[in-house]
């Protein structure tokens, strides 16, 4: 499980929407409203079979053709995504640009994130106090695969990252909480061969983890526990028997009242010497609008309203109990980093 909108290849993928519109740090307001027709557009293209059409290079003329669609209007709507730096153009032919490519996967979640919140009653349901998590509905083996390769782009840097913090992990035991296909303990594994790992997160995922993680391959000593994160009770022998327990983009998914809950169930379960990470996309008070802003209203249709700085959020685990060791901002990637233990 983690952060929906989310990440895909670096230069961050998930500053994808903020850099390819090319906007000033103060863009005038008219344009913000406006903005919302870049994803039109492309979600128009996808829902008309154009998504696939345009990783190679085509004529507007042939893609028009093949998919039946009106040559004005699909000229358009590609003049105005070559300008937002979503599709390039050479002479006559259009096809997405190399950023655009790398982040096919992200867009797709965002596009069905959009028709899911729409469906549900978008912000205004969330405004009004309906709770209501996307991932519950994941139904669509399409999405799951998008969900999944997803999460694998922040596996890498995260996994840099606690590697970079802890050192070598020998045989240690980690818990990664709403870990999807396992992607980030799967990195890790490659250089902590002896590590074990589990993930815990939705049975839905296991098949995406079971083709990731080979029996006879480097993260043969991973395994995949079925269970909701927000029930820590339900996997608390789990928490006792770990040394690094992550969540990584699951805070602003589930809410600050479940966090505060699975933390208290790690203070109070965890051996001594465990530590906890916590990676997700703080919000900045200050600033131009960034990645994380524009993620947050996602999450208000979610019901959950996280928008939280790292200060804030480190301050209330500190506040249950555990030492904050250290914040780190995560290189390649456009969040933050909780290290967390108990004193």
């Amino acid at each position: 499980m983690a952060v929906i909108p989310s990440a895909l290849a670096f230069m961050p993928a998930t500053l994808l929407v903020t850099h390819s519109m090319r906007f000033s740090d103060r863009p005038d307001v008219l344009s913000w409203m406006l903005a919302g027709r870049v994803a039109d557009a492309v979600a128009a293209l996808a829902q008309t079979g154009c998504l696939e059409a345009l990783r190679d290079w085509i004529t507007d003329d042939c893609l028009a053709r093949s998919h039946k669609l009106d040559p004005a209007g699909l000229a358009t709507l590609l003049h105005l995504l070559v300008k937002a730096g979503f599709v390039d153009r050479q002479g006559e032919q259009y096809r997405w640009s190399e950023q655009a490519l790398s982040s096919l996967d992200f867009i797709a979640i965002e596009l069905r994130l959009r028709q899911l919140f729409a469906a549900g009653g978008g912000l205004t349901a969330g405004l009004r106090g309906r709770l209501y998590d996307p991932l519950d509905t994941l139904d669509d083996p399409n999405f799951i695969a998008a969900y999944a390769a997803t999460m694998q782009v922040n596996a890498r840097p995260l996994a840099l990252a606690i590697r970079r913090i802890f050192g070598p992990l020998g045989n240690a035991a980690i818990l990664d909480l709403g870990g999807a296909d396992g992607a980030m303990i799967h990195e890790l594994s490659k250089s902590n061969p002896h590590a074990n790992a589990t993930v815990v997160d939705r049975a839905v995922m296991r098949k995406p983890f079971e083709r990731l993680h080979s029996p006879s391959g480097a993260s043969s000593r991973c395994s995949f526990v079925a269970a909701d994160i927000k029930v820590p009770e339900s996997y608390r022998a789990l928490i006792a028997g770990s040394r690094i327990i992550v969540l990584s983009n699951v805070a602003h998914l589930i809410g600050l009242a479940s966090v505060s809950r699975i933390m208290r169930e790690i203070r109070a379960c965890a051996p001594q010497d465990c530590r906890v990470v916590i990676y997700d996309m703080f919000v900045t008070e200050e600033g131009p609008v960034g990645f994380a802003d524009l993620a947050a209203i996602d999450w208000v249709a979610g019901g959950h309203g996280f928008v939280r700085t790292v200060t804030e959020v480190a301050g209330m685990i500190a506040e249950l109990g555990f030492s904050v060791r250290s914040v780190h901002p995560v290189p390649l990637l456009p969040g933050s980093m909780i290290i967390a233990s108990a004193p």
